[in-house]
């Protein structure tokens, strides 16, 4: 058994460096889409033979020959839920948010087009896997370069900045009153809960509040109740036992180095491309704060990453990122004529972030997208005038609505701009959907093109 796992990843490590492989890291905070990309990426796929994707070249060219799901070797993964999510849809419902690790490989086979490869070997195939993952957790890869000390003070900074100082009295009071006299482990372990609950509560506000850290005391999976999941940031004000710092620091560590991690080098140190999603509409309708705070949680997740221009030996042995696509997700919840508006927006959100990867010599690039299409544009009059908007069933009270969104700025603005502006950014129901064919999308065939579309050679 063990010679064959050898073999088996012997040949994923020549497949790898033949250009045979390639691995997608889907990125995104909780709510900006991944689940439903990943369940309509396989849709277009698998269905690709009754498909129109007019943007992926090789498609467009009749050289994909066939599409297939495949089992992934490493068994101790879940694989994806697709059949489930599909289920979902044709219930009208959303798929279910990403609770855990799961997984899917795909395997194209296609026409080879170099006319000198082609004498050697007319077909090819490229495996893709994608990996989906809670983005509560993605969050933790900044800790990798901290202290429990500078965390911290990190988090003191972060938690008296608007919005999520509005939420934090409880948790200073409970943190100065506990600390004031010796702690037992009891009052760690319910300090801890308390730090935790105010997490909670930040996530769950409609604030639109983004970096909540650690990421797993949100949504601990299999570490629900573990011992490692009790500790919290000390107030540099607040003077401590000994004993209590050592305990705090030690789990923090733990916490850092056997969680956070074997997380990161498992799924994202071998990944070839990168997809980062962002909600862009719930950013316009938060405000000014939420948007500062994502564009510099953006910012520090994607320099979390290695990025780097790679040759064969480096794919095999020394994988790094080559490409990245920053997208913003549901463009469909807006009107065509803004679409151009929506990706100038979300490029100046995170410019600087765009310039460090690119001084490395990679391709980044930015695009608006909706992975499952559920509104469709319409013009309606209001006081004489034709505005354009959109038609789809609103999420609270599953009644047909006709939206005018608002209008999406091209250009940074001031924070009393900021506060100038009206959006009214709507949820919106799955409608009824034929699932045994592609489901309906937007620019998904872009997307395709952009992830894979230079592997078809």
């Amino acid at each position: 058994m063990a010679i064959k796992k050898q073999l088996k990843q012997a040949v994923e490590l020549l497949d790898r460096g033949l250009d045979k492989n390639i691995r997608v890291c889907v990125t995104g905070l909780s709510g900006s889409g991944k689940t439903a990309f990943i369940t309509s990426l396989m849709s277009q796929l698998l269905h690709q033979k009754k498909a129109q994707l007019p943007f992926w070249l090789a498609h467009a060219e009749s050289r994909i020959l066939g599409v297939k799901q495949i089992t992934y070797t490493d068994l101790h993964i879940p694989e994806f839920p697709y059949k489930e999510a599909i289920s979902a849809l044709e219930s009208h419902q959303w798929p279910k948010s990403t609770i855990n690790i799961s997984q899917s490989r795909i395997s194209i086979k296609f026409e080879v087009k170099n006319k000198w490869l082609k004498r050697i070997q007319p077909h090819s195939h490229l495996n893709i896997d994608i990996i989906d993952y809670p983005g509560e957790w993605l969050l933790d890869l900044p800790l990798l370069d901290l202290n429990f000390i500078t965390w911290s003070k990190q988090f003191y900074e972060w938690a008296n900045k608007k919005p999520q100082s509005k939420l934090a009295d409880d948790w200073h009071q409970s943190v100065n009153n506990l600390l004031k006299a010796p702690s037992s482990e009891s009052d760690i372990k319910l300090l801890a809960k308390e730090f935790r609950q105010f997490l909670v509560r930040c996530k769950d506000s409609s604030e639109g509040i983004h970096l909540i850290q650690p990421g797993r005391f949100i949504l601990p999976g299999d570490l629900d109740g573990a011992p490692v999941l009790d500790f919290f940031p000390v107030p540099s004000h607040v003077n401590i036992s000994d004993e209590l710092a050592e305990k705090l620091e030690q789990r923090f560590n733990y916490y850092r180095d056997n969680i956070v991690k074997p997380f990161f080098k498992e799924y994202f140190t071998s990944v070839d491309r990168q997809l980062l999603l962002v909600d862009v509409l719930k950013v316009l309708n938060c405000g000014y704060d939420s948007y500062r705070e994502l564009q510099q949680t953006l910012s520090k997740l994607i320099t979390s990453f290695d990025y780097g221009q790679t040759n064969w030996f480096k794919r095999m042995f020394q994988p790094k990122i080559n490409k990245l696509i920053i997208a913003s997700s549901k463009s469909d919840h807006v009107p065509p004529e803004q679409h151009n508006a929506m990706r100038a927006f979300l490029s100046n959100m995170l410019i600087d972030a765009e310039n460090q990867v690119g001084y490395q010599g990679i391709d980044v690039a930015t695009v608006v997208f909706s992975a499952i299409q559920v509104t469709e544009p319409v013009l309606a009059e209001h006081e004489s005038k034709k505005l354009a908007c959109v038609k789809g069933i609103e999420f609270e009270n599953n009644k047909e609505v006709i939206n005018y969104p608002g209008k999406i700025p091209t250009e940074p603005m001031s924070k009393k701009q900021w506060s100038e502006q009206r959006y009214n950014f709507i949820d919106y129901a799955v409608p009824d959907l034929a699932t045994d064919k592609q489901l309906p999308h937007h620019r998904m065939d872009r997307l395709i093109e952009l992830l894979i579309g230079d592997k078809f050679l």
